[in-house]
């Protein structure tokens, strides 16, 4: 039995350990994640709303050229059909604006494509953001998931010990909370309070017991690195009340102050 319930404490613990760390893990990383998503995705709200401006300040402009350009070329026509030196002077000039104006509706016309395919590749970056955070958002479902299957994982495990604990020590039983409390005991603590458990299950009414000052009927056992709270049992000989890991005497009376209150004389 101490072997198996040693063996068992020893697989619990690493395994909660390792569930633990990863659930840690990948708080931190889901956080750090979506902080950096999420700033990403305003970054690429302001640039699209900036493309979008610029996209209509420029088709304006081109609206307006094109107008214009359409104005000059009627009247170039109208005075090429006239024939004398200040129509030819101003045809001259006229067509000398009209080249240059065609270079800037040119120029126009590429930075509204540039445009279009940034606005284009934005949207799609966009998307792509959009997309991460859902998959983020499914990831932290997920954790959530395995975060109450890890609490249930416990339950069952609690259960276990509690079984355990119960069926190797036929004169002792246990307050429900110092199931918990045993279960987060480190495991090379957990073999020296066995030892404690096995010898005061041998124990009887008439043997002699360190007792707790200022508590009615509490007993205590020092295992290597702790104590062991217990009083006379209710369906059993002994029960215990109590397991506390630690040397601190701060931490002890603490531990009395809140768990053991009932008992306080």
């Amino acid at each position: 039995h101490m072997s198996l319930l040693s063996e068992l404490a020893e697989n619990l613990s690493r395994e909660k350990r390792s569930v633990e760390l990863s659930l840690s893990l990948l708080k931190e990383s889901e956080t750090e994640k979506r902080r950096e998503l999420e700033k990403e995705r305003e970054h690429l709200i302001q640039r699209l709303e900036e493309a979008k401006r610029k996209m209509s300040e420029y088709a304006e402009r081109l609206e307006r050229l094109t107008s214009v350009n359409r104005e000059l070329f009627a009247l170039i026509e109208s005075l090429s059909e006239k024939d004398n030196r200040s129509g030819k002077d101003e045809l001259s000039r006229l067509r000398q604006e009209r080249k240059k104006l065609s270079r800037e509706l040119s120029q126009l016309h590429e930075l509204l494509e540039e445009l279009s395919k940034e606005n284009t590749e934005l949207r799609k970056k966009y998307e792509e953001t959009v997309s991460e955070l859902a998959l983020l958002k499914k990831e932290r479902d997920e954790l959530l998931v395995s975060l109450e299957n890890y609490k249930k994982s416990v339950e069952s495990k609690k259960e276990i010990y509690k079984e355990l604990l119960n069926s190797l020590f036929d004169r002792v039983e246990f307050e429900e909370r110092t199931v918990d409390e045993f279960m987060e005991l480190p495991y090379e603590a957990k073999g020296e309070f066995l030892r404690e458990l096995l010898l005061l299950n041998m124990k009887d009414l008439s043997d002699r017991f360190e007792t707790m000052r200022g508590y009615k009927n509490i007993f205590k056992l020092k295992p290597k690195g702790g104590r062991i709270y217990f009083t006379y049992g209710e369906k059993k000989l002994w029960k215990v009340v109590g397991f506390l890991w630690g040397e601190d005497r701060a931490r002890k009376l603490r531990y009395a102050k809140e768990n053991l209150v009932k008992y306080r004389v």
